[in-house]
């Protein structure tokens, strides 16, 4: 899986906090149907799209000794070292 990387447009904004994205991973564990259910703006929510379409050889669920397709929960908090701005 490749690394996140903070969106341009959202470092110079400022931008902070967390996107919530989703993914179902099929019964082969391949990954399917990457979305954001709670983005910050600045292209974080693009990104997060980006890591989880990278991710690769997922485990798929099982159910009575059978693969199962799952939905996995993908959480990306992003927190700047040293904020443009004073708290």
């Amino acid at each position: 899986m490749g690394a996140t990387r903070y969106p341009k447009d959202a470092k110079e904004a400022g931008i902070q906090g967390a996107v919530y994205g989703r993914s179902v991973v099929k019964k082969d564990g391949s990954n399917d149907a990457v979305c954001v259910l709670y983005g910050i703006g600045g292209d974080c929510g693009k990104e997060a799209v980006r890591v989880g379409m990278a991710m690769s050889e997922l485990e798929p669920g099982s159910q009575r000794g059978k693969p199962v397709r799952v939905q996995l929960n993908l959480p990306i908090r992003y927190t700047l070292r040293n904020p443009t701005w004073e708290t």
